[in-house]
């Protein structure tokens, strides 16, 4: 008298709840990560007790000046000329604000090339990235 079957139902895994829980987590670090823009330009910034942090200004354009006066354009070399031809070939767009990282061994009248450079271009609006310096 056979009253069940020895054969056994396959072992099955519900992979739902683990998915659900995976992708609840990717959501939270994707939510609480900061994003900030970072350039592959080498500078050390100059410190400064008063700087602002990089606000969320709408139009704005990035340059980044190296120790040895190279001048980078949202992240791409293109020197001081090829620069001031970009500002005065693009298309403007309301205010634009340009954001100028430069290293802190840049020469003074590297820097200041730059800002008349920009200034030529009808942008008036300069900030000058830094790093906040440390508390007294």
């Amino acid at each position: 008298m056979k009253f069940g079957s020895s054969e056994r139902a396959p072992a099955e895994i519900n992979l739902t709840p683990l998915m659900d829980i995976l992708f609840l987590v990717l959501v939270f670090l994707v939510m609480t990560a900061t994003f900030t823009r970072r350039t592959f330009v080498d500078i050390d910034l100059p410190r400064a007790g008063t700087g602002a942090p990089e606000g969320t200004e709408p139009n704005v354009i990035r340059i980044d000046v190296d120790a040895d006066g190279r001048v980078y354009l949202e992240g791409q070399s293109v020197g001081l000329e090829g620069a001031r031809q970009w500002l005065l070939a693009m298309p403007r767009q309301g205010a634009m604000t340009v954001v100028l990282a430069a290293d802190e061994r840049t020469p003074h009248g590297q820097v200041i090339q730059v800002i008349d450079m920009v200034r030529e271009s009808s942008i008036t609006r300069v900030h000058i990235e830094t790093v906040p310096a440390p508390a007294p």
